[in-house]
């Protein structure tokens, strides 16, 4: 299996809140994921994406497969970033 179908199989697994989890786009070949310690985090991160050229194509969720809280936003290039804070353990 090559790396894209790979990647695609992966990501629809990623499923939350009835919506498929974001694949990248031409303009974004990988996904950056980045670890943030909690929920308010997130939200903030997203929040001041906007300020400097950022897009959040969707409100950030819990993803029910492994409580984490996860959103999405584009950078002004089309990068494609995940910000996730992991469940509490």
């Amino acid at each position: 299996m090559d790396i894209v179908s790979f990647a695609k199989k992966c990501m629809k697994k990623l499923a939350y809140n009835n919506r498929l989890a974001l694949l990248p786009g031409a303009s974004a070949p990988a996904i950056i994921s980045c670890a943030i310690e909690t929920k308010q985090e997130v939200d903030l991160a997203l929040e001041r994406a906007k300020e400097f050229g950022g897009a959040v194509p969707a409100e950030p969720a819990v993803d029910p497969s492994f409580g984490g809280y996860i959103g999405y936003v584009s950078d002004p290039e089309g990068h494609l970033w995940e910000l996730v804070c992991p469940a509490p353990k």
